[in-house]
């Protein structure tokens, strides 16, 4: 099986699932829909957990890894696509939020405002117009 293109066996999905559920003990994922097509699944998920442990492995965009729990519980959607041969997976790959879980836990800031134009373009009307000129004079 691979995941995001990486080989991984059984033992090696049950050693992520592990720990996901160590560092978030109350880890849950609701369906919120599921598509099926010929060997293709798509499922759209509310995922959600509770910090409470260490991560140990390069997961949720590898940002949890020895960070200590802040206790913070997050709620976020992922879309995970699945290819099947046999009735078995052999091929998966998402797409989270893991940035949004960053914040809810508390470990990015929140979303930053855009910087508003008319700011941008007061100081650009204050400097228009002085150009250098040789010898020092504008």
């Amino acid at each position: 099986m691979k995941n995001f293109n990486e080989p991984v066996g059984r033992e090696g999905i049950r050693t992520r699932i592990e720990d996901i559920v160590a560092t978030f003990p109350d880890y849950r994922k609701e369906i919120v829909d599921l598509i099926a097509r010929g060997d293709t699944v798509v499922v759209r998920c509310r995922v959600s957990g509770t910090h409470r442990g260490v991560g140990k492995l390069a997961l949720n965009g590898g940002m949890l890894v020895g960070v200590p729990p802040t206790g913070k519980h997050f709620e976020v959607q992922h879309i995970h696509w699945y290819r099947l041969r046999d009735g078995k997976i052999v091929e998966h790959t998402a797409a989270r939020d893991d940035l949004g879980m960053m914040r809810q836990l508390g470990l990015l800031p929140g979303r930053i405002a855009p910087v508003e134009l008319t700011a941008r373009r007061s100081v650009a009307s204050t400097t228009r117009g002085r150009h250098h000129r040789p010898g020092g004079e504008r």
